[in-house]
């Protein structure tokens, strides 16, 4: 399901960043239609996207127990994101002013981080118990 998710938003940016036009969301290539499809919603799905993938290949190899407490994480992490990322300016607005790209992928690193950590601390957590229960 997380892997289904991240690809979903890949390919949704994808699509709005190179084939706007081509689907029918915009009419012009050079339109402010073309504008906002492509650098304030394509380009940052796009970068958030390939960070959510990564998570999800690691959540791939993960057990049952340990991904239905990260998907609660998960969700609210990914709303939190898009709230945030909603009202993050498109481009720069001087120092101290991320734009929006920018803020998607760092948004997009830090999921993978705590999603590497989850997986290690949560699998190194469950064998601890299994062992303690054998005992």
């Amino acid at each position: 399901m997380p892997f289904g998710i991240a690809i979903l938003i890949w390919a949704i940016g994808y699509i709005l960043r190179w084939h706007a036009w081509d689907v029918g969301i915009c009419e012009s290539w050079a339109g402010h239609c073309a504008e906002v499809a492509q650098g304030a919603v394509g380009d940052p799905m796009l970068g958030y996207g390939q960070w959510l993938i990564a998570s999800a290949v690691i959540m791939l190899f993960a057990r049952l127990e340990t991904l239905k407490r990260w998907s609660i994480f998960a969700i609210v992490y990914l709303a939190a994101t898009t709230v945030v990322l909603a009202f993050t300016q498109v481009s720069a607005g001087g120092i101290g002013f991320p734009e929006r790209l920018t803020v998607a992928h760092l948004f997009g690193i830090v999921f993978l981080i705590i999603t590497v950590l989850w997986v290690v601390i949560h699998t190194i957590i469950l064998r601890r118990r299994e062992r303690e229960s054998r005992i």
